[in-house]
C-alpha cells in the first residue's frame, strides 16, 4: 500500500496536480492510504477528486484509507 501525504490547499486550482499524482499511484499499487491532516482548505473539487478514487480502487478491488482527518472538521 502506497501512502501519500496531501498538504495545503486542495481547491479547483489545485486538483488536476493531485489528479495526475493520484492517477499515477493508482496505476502501479494495489492500495492507497491518503493522510489529510495538512490540508489547509478545500472545495466540492476535492471532495469529488476523493470519491472518484475511491471508486476506482473499490472497482479494482484495491483498499483505499484516509489516514487522519481534515485539519478544523
Amino acid at each position: 500500500m502506497t501512502e501519500l501525504i496531501l498538504n495545503g490547499e486542495q481547491t479547483i486550482y489545485q486538483v488536476r496536480d493531485t489528479y495526475q499524482q493520484l492517477k499515477s499511484i493508482m496505476n502501479e499499487s494495489k492500495g492507497l492510504s491518503l493522510s489529510l491532516q495538512q490540508i489547509q482548505e478545500c472545495d466540492c473539487a476535492f471532495v469529488q477528486l476523493l470519491l472518484w478514487v475511491k471508486q476506482r480502487l473499490s472497482a479494482n478491488s484495491s483498499h483505499c484509507s484516509c489516514c487522519n482527518r481534515l485539519h478544523n472538521w
